[in-house]
């Protein structure tokens, strides 16, 4: 508010910058954290793994992004609810490979105040649209695909009971929107803030509530990835901290890894640098479905079941998909 510099650390502890730390970050903001440089890297980036279905979170400039990509791609975009973030969740498909099949949902988690039970703030939320892939045989598989960011500080674990909840809500969403347009594939990447096996992690492979038979059977694509020394496996490094907080979760009854994942190493400093254009790391896994994939809720709900029911506790949206316009299914797809 005084207009001086400071720095905060993870646990809260913040000081005045010197004049010689306040040079330094100032330098270093004109060299790897200026859009008009870092905006067109990050695009090469995105660009370099030829992915399919692309997942960006945290995403403030997205009509950059859209319009660059349009003639490849067509992309829908969620705005973070909480009013002064500009920042969103924003998915990319590629336009001769998937159909839209109806308009993408935007998912807004509501969060509890612990002891009262009351909504206290809506801060994060979820991105999903439902595909055909027309690259498969007959008349295609039908997939849904969702980025999503949940709450921050990863290195907190008493926040790991936020960010359960809306896994939750993310959960009860997705299995309503699979059921209703059928899909044999689900697809969920993001930055879930959680470290591998945390409470957050396990509960987003494991906590799924679905009916005997109709088992989505979620997998980790980099479960055999990311449990290496920390100094060699991240998605993410600042001066404080270098941890895994990326996923790409998907249905392992009706889908499968085609290759291993593609995953950087951990870099040695913090991040974006000359190197790295963004404050993570890109994840990309490529995945195929298996020539038994089913419906993945065919049994669990009637065809003609509804999610948007009111006093659900979770708020579903439509999202509007601009035509002018950041992975994953055979023949694979790459995300």
């Amino acid at each position: 508010d005084d207009g001086k510099f400071r720095y905060t650390f993870a646990d809260g502890y913040g000081e005045l910058l010197s004049e010689d730390q306040r040079r330094q970050v100032e330098a270093e903001d004109s060299i790897n954290f200026e859009w008009s440089s870092r905006g067109p890297r990050v695009l090469e980036k995105v660009r370099s793994f030829e992915a399919d279905i692309i997942s960006l979170v945290e995403m403030d400039h997205f009509p950059f992004f859209r319009d660059a990509m349009a003639p490849e791609f067509e992309a829908a975009f969620a705005k973070r609810p909480r009013k002064k973030s500009l920042d969103g969740s924003s998915l990319f498909w590629r336009r001769d490979r998937f159909e839209l099949l109806r308009p993408p949902i935007n998912v807004t988690f509501e969060d509890w105040e612990p002891r009262r039970g009351e909504v206290h703030h809506e801060d994060r939320a979820m991105l999903a649209v439902a595909l055909r892939d027309r690259a498969q045989p007959g008349e295609g598989k039908r997939l849904v695909a969702a980025a999503v960011h949940l709450m921050r500080n990863p290195e907190d674990v008493g926040k790991d009971a936020m960010r359960m909840l809306e896994v939750s809500q993310m959960m009860r969403a997705l299995s309503c929107f699979v059921a209703e347009v059928g899909a044999e594939g689900l697809i969920v990447m993001g930055d879930f803030n959680a470290v591998p096996q945390s409470w957050t992690h396990l509960f987003a492979l494991h906590g799924w509530q679905d009916c005997i038979g109709s088992e989505k059977g979620i997998q980790d694509a980099f479960d055999e990835v990311e449990w290496g020394p920390r100094n060699e496996s991240c998605t993410t490094r600042t001066g404080a901290r270098s941890l895994w907080v990326d996923y790409i979760f998907f249905s392992a009854r009706t889908m499968a890894l085609s290759g291993r994942p593609e995953v950087e190493r951990c870099p040695p400093g913090p991040i974006p640098d000359a190197t790295h254009p963004s404050d993570h790391l890109p994840v990309a896994a490529t995945l195929r479905f298996l020539p038994s994939a089913q419906p993945l809720d065919a049994r669990a709900r009637p065809a003609d079941a509804s999610c948007s029911a009111p006093g659900s506790g979770v708020a579903v949206n439509d999202v509007e998909v601009r035509p002018e316009t950041s992975d994953a299914v055979s023949p694979p797809l790459s995300g």
